[in-house]
């Protein structure tokens, strides 16, 4: 779905329904930010291969 589409979409919401949905997924992108750029930059780990093992202890 492409902007256009998104619009289309949101058009039939109330405007303060719209206006939630549209400040959940700029939070959203917020807070992934660092995973796009690793994703960018080809050093985000991949689905099942895990990332750093946490510490233990």
């Amino acid at each position: 779905v492409g902007i256009t589409g998104g619009l289309a979409i949101v058009g039939d919401l109330e405007p303060i329904i719209a206006w939630y949905v549209l400040a959940v997924v700029v939070f959203l992108y917020y807070m992934h930010i660092p995973n796009i750029r690793r994703l960018m930059a080809g050093t985000e780990p991949q689905l099942g291969r895990g990332g750093e093992k946490p510490a233990s202890g």
